[in-house]
């Protein structure tokens, strides 16, 4: 056992924390705190790209973002491990949207004699495509041709992507089979990690971020405008569109976005969770509305709890962004989806709940009614709502406690 005096060294990384991505900021703010309730002798560091406020506004050691674009080298990636006594692969969804990334992180620290953990991360039922799918160009034209000099016997471009995906679950399987502890966001990541032969324990944690707690109001740095649309007593419907994977039908997105404020049915608080990409979006979705004047577009909002207490004064949310979600489900806020990936269906499950459509294709007239109805939902909602948020907490500390043990072992 390690001293319960001495300190371990604890880097929690494998996440592109500090660029712009509230929900990733969420999970790194919730994982420091329980860390620092269930295992008070780690000494934190976060490997981030925003190293100096993240060290203010969470008060922990911080160092480069590891591993990413401009901190790639190994021998910069083995000198910070080398300062740690544990790496942690820190949440968000990573075995599926940018996982050699935290993996060769894992690797180098395994070689190193680090233990090393996965907390709380997720896998889609898909890779993320813009890495593991033939995009158009010159590859694409070249197995193109494969395709028709073979007359079609051989899919060249799904060869190509099995290739593709059969090497990333190789290096999974690798890392994770020498993992000290293995806890995953939820029980869909579980069975997709045992079906490509991660044979390690897995344990089902949830997500971080389910632990958020909001801010005083008065924290909030809002102009006057917008707080009186905040406390008002009318009726309002939080929007995030994400930039990343964008909705296709950004035409039948507006027009369902009308209808829900016709007639002063609710106003529209647009939060962009990406406070650069979504923020530049839904100004153009906001411009091209038949009333902007009924929409709200938040400005200087970037802090996660921040987010946490617009959401608490909002009538339902609406989101293409997974933690906008999770931030309504703490608060207790009837939440209406629009998907970009199986995530969001694994995550919507716990609460009897689907997706209405995905980016790619959604019924925006079904949508503008759901949204409407989940507005004037029933006081049910919230006493169930928060009923199983209550036992995902609960799944989440009892993990959390697994993973202070196994750091102390």
């Amino acid at each position: 056992m390690l001293s319960q005096t001495r300190k371990v060294k604890v880097l929690l990384g494998g996440v592109p924390f500090g660029r712009d991505n509230i929900g990733d900021e969420a999970i790194l703010e919730c994982s420091i705190a329980l860390l620092r309730q269930y295992c008070p002798e780690a000494q934190i560091t976060a490997a981030t790209g925003d190293p100096e406020n993240t060290a203010r506004r969470l008060g922990i050691n911080t160092c480069t973002l590891i591993g990413f674009p401009g901190h790639e080298d190994e021998e910069e990636i083995g000198a910070e491990l080398q300062n740690h006594d544990v790496f942690i692969w820190c949440g968000a969804t990573g075995l599926s949207d940018y996982p050699e990334t935290p993996l060769r992180i894992m690797a180098i620290a395994q070689r190193l004699g680090k233990k090393t953990m996965l907390w709380g991360v997720g896998m889609n039922s898909e890779l993320n495509p813009a890495l593991y799918r033939v995009q158009p160009g010159r590859r694409s034209r070249v197995l193109s041709l494969v395709n028709t000099l073979s007359l079609h016997a051989i899919d060249a471009i799904r060869w190509q992507e099995r290739l593709w995906e059969r090497r990333v679950h190789r290096k999974i399987r690798a890392c994770l089979n020498r993992a000290d502890l293995i806890v995953v966001r939820d029980a869909e990541t579980k069975q997709l990690l045992q079906n490509i032969g991660v044979v390690n324990e897995i344990t089902v944690g949830g997500d971080a971020a389910i632990s958020l707690e909001p801010a005083p109001w008065d924290a909030l740095p809002l102009d006057d405008a917008t707080r009186d649309v905040l406390q008002s007593p009318k009726r309002k419907l939080g929007v995030c569109i994400s930039a990343q994977r964008a909705v296709r039908d950004r035409a039948g997105l507006i027009d369902c976005l009308d209808r829900v404020t016709e007639n002063g049915f609710a106003h529209i608080v647009f939060i962009p969770m990406n406070p650069v990409t979504d923020r530049a979006l839904m100004r153009e979705l906001q411009q091209a509305m038949k009333h902007p004047e009924k929409t709200t577009l938040l400005h200087d909002i970037r802090e996660p709890r921040h987010v946490m207490t617009v959401v608490s004064a909002l009538d339902a949310v609406l989101s293409s962004r997974l933690h906008l979600l999770i931030f309504a489900s703490n608060a207790a806020i009837p939440m209406i989806a629009i998907a970009r990936g199986s995530k969001f269906d694994n995550y919507l499950r716990h609460y009897d709940l689907a997706p209405t459509g995905s980016v790619e294709a959604c019924d925006f007239v079904g949508l503008a009614r759901r949204t409407m109805e989940m507005t004037v939902e029933e006081e049910g909602y919230r006493t169930r709502n928060a009923d199983i948020h209550a036992k995902l907490e609960k799944e989440l500390r009892t993990a959390a406690a697994v993973l202070a043990a196994t750091i102390r072992k």
